[in-house]
């Protein structure tokens, strides 16, 4: 029998219903209110006790309907032939199309029903991507989304499960462990990533569209930039945009908004708007501080140029500088 304590800390309906089968969770259910019921209990908590149950309970019971099942920092899955997918993660993270799972070694996305045609389009740009030879393949494949599965459900999401190496934390909350201003020397190596891989996207004809905090990750310990996320608005360069983040909208080229196409500009400036929010504006180089406010150039190559100048003026000789950050500083 669980605890009241264990009751009232439980997250998930898995917390405190040992099985995902509807006659099991039905017969733990009342065995639970024997003896928390208050009109039966002399627990004090007993009222909050059994709100508690009674919401775990009508999840639990959702949950086996929809053919899915919740257990704290535990995700099961099942796909529409019946199969189980069972992991752990770190962190839950929403996002605007579903919910997103940060686990050791991968990133889950689910993606609501109604936002397949997003699921499809990231399926398609991650597949898409190309290399003009085997050297850049090597330099910049490591970067990019790996699918590991793509999933129809049975509960009718859809789900992607990426790639993703223990050593790599989620920028957001890389700027969250720093207070909110990640130190400048680090947003320096952030920013020259974020303009390599804008060459990259123009090299492929592809705006990203989706360069964000919460769809970008980082590795500290190797000054690398991933982004995972954000495919699902992927477009060429010239096509119809599907959708975009607001925080993205609003610093679009006036051109893209307006005609509502992608553009390499939306990707420059969403770089500088990732610099903007990770940084503390006050405490940077002058030329730095002056780089993340101006506005980009037309040109992904032309705007690293500028920023190589940038660096020049704000550092002069570069170095390597360690950010000390491990995934228990991160994933407490």
């Amino acid at each position: 029998m669980v605890t009241s304590q264990q009751i009232l800390s439980a997250k998930k309906c898995g917390d405190i219903f040992s099985s995902d089968c509807k006659q099991d969770v039905i017969a733990e259910y009342r065995e639970i209110a024997r003896v928390y019921h208050p009109d039966i209990s002399t627990d004090p908590k007993a009222n909050e006790v059994m709100a508690k149950v009674n919401q775990l309970y009508e999840e639990a019971l959702r949950l086996i309907d929809a053919g899915t099942w919740e257990v704290s920092n535990q995700i099961i899955l099942k796909d529409k032939s019946g199969k189980k997918y069972v992991g752990r993660y770190l962190k839950q993270v929403p996002f605007e199309l579903g919910e997103a799972y940060i686990a050791n070694s991968s990133v889950t996305y689910l993606f609501a029903q109604k936002n397949k045609k997003f699921f499809d389009n990231a399926m398609e740009q991650i597949k898409g991507l190309r290399y003009a030879n085997r050297k850049m393949e090597d330099e910049i494949s490591r970067f990019m989304p790996q699918i590991l599965y793509a999933l129809s459900l049975e509960d009718g999401r859809y789900c992607i499960v990426l790639k993703k190496p223990e050593d790599v934390f989620l920028l957001s909350d890389v700027a969250d462990f720093f207070g909110g201003s990640i130190p400048d020397r680090h947003v320096a190596w952030i920013m020259s990533r974020l303009s390599n891989l804008c060459c990259y996207f123009s090299y492929v004809g592809i705006a990203h569209n989706g360069l964000t905090i919460q769809n970008c990750f980082i590795t500290p310990s190797k000054h690398a930039v991933l982004p995972l996320g954000g495919w699902w608005y992927t477009q060429k360069l010239g096509a119809k945009m599907i959708g975009v983040p607001r925080v993205i909208y609003d610093v679009m080229p006036l051109k893209a908004k307006s005609e509502k196409k992608s553009d390499a500009m939306t990707d420059l400036e969403s770089a500088k708007l990732i610099g903007r929010q990770i940084s503390d504006l006050s405490s940077l180089p002058e030329a730095f501080r002056q780089f993340l406010n101006t506005g980009s150039a037309h040109d992904a190559v032309e705007e690293f140029s500028r920023w190589n100048k940038t660096l020049d003026k704000s550092y002069g000789e570069r170095k390597f500088v360690n950010m000390q950050v491990t995934k228990s500083d991160i994933y407490k």
